[in-house]
């Protein structure tokens, strides 16, 4: 789509923009690579990377920030709508921003990938502006570009279109995304590649020789030996990052005593394993992310409250990580210092004869966050309560029975139940029963009377009462309607 030299505002006023040489974002990338894998020693992609993410994003978001105060200058048509104009252009600013950042992300790049998710946001865009265009009666000879752009936009659709990023490898056995990764499989006579989100370089390696790989994974070959692999009947190993199996193929080919199981977050990669690196069947995958924050996550979820309910500590005290977890992440700070000295005194002792030996690594100090804080007095006095009220409403517990097990007055007890609930204790005993007696009704051919007893009701009207009352049926007829 050409960059345009003009944005028309309604009535007379137009807004000129300088117009940018146009640039094709991965082929700036690959040149600038290219220039500088001969002229730097050292982590030329990374500055690489950066001086084409300046050279293709500075100008444009540049010039993004000024629509805002340009739209705001020429559509102010008196002071008195001023604050309201403003408004509404940051509220729609906003909505733009929040549908960019999550729309592609969880939808249209893991079901289309990122190249159409480009064309479809441009789609959009161009739409929008041909709107604006033709709503605001601007003559047709002023907007040439607009029809221009819309033929390119076409073209670009049906010929434009290339899933191939990696577009200068010609015999790529499979290029393709996943939700976290960009993936790309290679092989030659001797090995298959797995490389993630990189140019160049290895994630995961298979031999077809069924050799050693030569590279890190050797060396990892070492941790059997250091657990004692040979003076045990059989070994297991849990390998997190499973990766395409490399590590895992290779302990199940040189130890016959060792079971090995792997976790791997992203699903498409052990697909990949599967098909293309011979990952052994007996080999058990599990597809999940152990982070601590993945945990906070599924308890958001799940509805569970952290830390009122489930408390959450995380490994390694990533201070970034941490602190932008929500909410904050507690952690374990290990000693890493102490833990090399360790490995290292350890592989001497391996080296000198020695028999290897169980240790841990040292532990300087938990840093608690929110995550495994303590309970506010008032949070921890109406936990106590709901987990009486769980344990004994259908034994026919009172909202009295409640205040004595607390130990605090009636009125304390009713307080903090309404300022963190929202309702009685009395009420709260009741929906625990209720729950109780729907799930019967459910589940149960029981006759009213009995299941009135069970969840602790003096008599059966007394629940036809209350069901009638919070649900506007009969128990009867909420069985009729809920059962199958």
């Amino acid at each position: 789509m050409p960059w345009p030299s003009e944005i028309y505002t309604a009535g007379a006023a137009r807004i000129r923009i300088p117009t940018p040489t146009a640039v094709l974002g991965k082929y700036i990338i690959l040149g600038i690579s290219g220039l500088l894998i001969f002229s730097v020693s050292s982590n030329f992609l990374v500055i690489a990377g950066f001086a084409a993410c300046m050279v293709i994003f500075v100008f444009p978001l540049f010039l993004l920030g000024t629509v805002t105060p340009s739209l705001v200058k020429f559509a102010t048509d008196n002071l008195e709508d001023n604050g309201r104009l403003v408004g509404n252009l940051n509220a729609s600013n906003t909505v733009g921003s929040i549908i960019g950042t999550f729309v592609p992300t969880f939808i249209s790049i893991p079901a289309v990938g990122t190249a159409i998710t480009f064309l479809i946001f441009a789609g959009i865009l161009l739409a929008l502006a041909a709107v604006y265009f033709i709503s605001s009666g601007i003559a047709v000879r002023k907007i040439k570009k607009l029809p221009a752009a819309m033929i390119l936009f076409i073209v670009c659709c049906i010929f434009g279109h290339d899933n191939s990023f990696a577009f200068w490898e010609k015999n790529l056995t499979y290029e393709g995304e996943s939700v976290y990764n960009y993936l790309q499989v290679y092989e030659d006579d001797e090995r298959v590649v797995l490389s993630t989100n990189v140019l160049f370089g290895v994630q995961s390696v298979y031999l077809k020789n069924r050799g050693l790989t030569g590279m890190y994974y050797d060396y990892a070959m070492a941790a059997p030996f250091m657990a004692g692999v040979n003076d045990r009947e059989e070994l297991s190993v849990l390998v997190l990052g499973n990766g395409s199996g490399t590590y895992a193929t290779q302990c199940g080919r040189y130890f016959t005593n060792v079971t090995v199981e792997g976790v791997e977050i992203d699903e498409k990669i052990t697909e990949l394993a599967k098909k293309y690196f011979e990952l052994p069947e007996n080999v058990k995958v599990t597809t999940y992310d152990g982070r601590a924050a993945h945990v906070l996550n599924v308890c958001s979820a799940a509805g569970l409250a952290v830390p009122r309910q489930v408390a959450v500590i995380g490994v390694d005290n990533d201070e970034f990580f941490c602190n932008f977890s929500s909410p904050p992440l507690s952690s374990v700070l290990p000693d890493f210092e102490g833990g090399g000295r360790m490995a290292a005194e350890m592989l001497e002792n391996l080296m000198a004869g020695h028999r290897p030996r169980e240790a841990r690594i040292p532990v300087r100090k938990v840093v608690v966050r929110e995550s495994t804080a303590p309970l506010p007095p008032a949070t921890a006095l109406v936990e106590s309560a709901l987990a009486f009220i769980r344990a004994h409403a259908t034994e026919g517990a009172t909202a009295a029975d409640v205040v004595r097990h607390l130990g605090v007055s009636p009125r304390l007890a009713e307080l903090r139940f309404r300022e963190l609930r929202g309702e009685t204790i009395r009420a709260a005993i009741e929906k625990e029963r209720l729950d109780l007696v729907k799930r019967l009704l459910r589940t149960t051919a029981r006759p009213i009377e009995s299941i009135a007893r069970e969840a602790g009701f003096k008599s059966p009207i007394r629940l036809s009462l209350l069901f009638h009352q919070r649900t506007g049926q009969s128990p009867r007829a909420w069985r009729a309607q809920h059962t199958p």
